[in-house]
């Protein structure tokens, strides 16, 4: 009832500065193979902007589709313990 909705995604690959380290010409190589920072921007706009997720939350969307999260991070032990740690970095009490 808030109107708050949250995503959770991955943006791919994308051949974006954080790269900037990796030795050239192996950069350069592996950028071949990567998303354009536009391409890699599309499924945050699309979370963001399309009417078909507008009332959705908390879903995990991946090539501007819902995907089932890896099992990992399915794992409510490791989601508690992700909390916990959350709260302890920021001082808040857990």
């Amino acid at each position: 009832g808030s109107g708050v909705t949250a995503y959770s995604l991955h943006p791919g690959v994308v051949a974006s500065d954080i790269w900037r380290r990796l030795p050239q010409p192996l950069r350069w190589i592996a950028m071949q193979f990567m998303l354009t920072n536009d391409q890699g921007a599309l499924t945050t706009l699309h979370c963001a902007t399309s009417p078909d997720v507008a009332a959705e939350s908390g879903f995990y969307y991946d090539k501007q589709a819902q995907k089932k999260p890896s099992k990992l991070a399915r794992d409510p032990a490791l989601a508690e313990e992700l909390w916990q740690r959350s709260a302890q970095w920021v001082g808040l009490a857990a």
